[in-house]
């Protein structure tokens, strides 16, 4: 499947349709939508699928790769085990949603280390 960066509004073929701000950045497909936040930044993941529903398909907050758009690097994972689970609370069923990276929401699991959120979702009809 192809795949399309934006730093703006993307709506992609198949329902899917990806709204971040300017600052975020989303890769969409036909099927789904993946959008990262940083740490500390203060810009939340924010996914608007207009009329219809939110599904969370993965979340996971902390360090686990060197490709990121935050500039991190750690030399192992860490991860949450909470991220997808606190992801779908806060989206899953809703028209729209705004969650930041934040310790307070996944927990630290990596204390002393800035983290990232990445998320995978799509807008499901009702």
């Amino acid at each position: 499947k192809q795949w399309y960066q934006r730093r703006v509004a993307i709506t992609a073929g198949g329902g899917a349709q990806c709204e971040g701000d300017s600052m975020e950045t989303q890769n969409c497909n036909e099927q789904a939508c993946t959008a990262e936040a940083c740490e500390h930044s203060g810009i939340p993941i924010s996914i608007n699928c207009g009329e219809e529903l939110i599904n969370i398909k993965h979340a996971a907050y902390g360090v686990y790769s060197n490709e990121n758009t935050c500039g991190l690097s750690y030399g192992g994972d860490c991860i949450s085990e909470t991220s997808l689970q606190a992801m779908k609370e806060r989206c899953d069923g809703k028209n729209s949603c705004a969650v930041e990276a934040l310790n307070s929401i996944f927990g630290d699991p990596c204390g002393g280390i800035f983290k990232y959120l990445t998320a995978t979702w799509e807008c499901k009809t009702g």
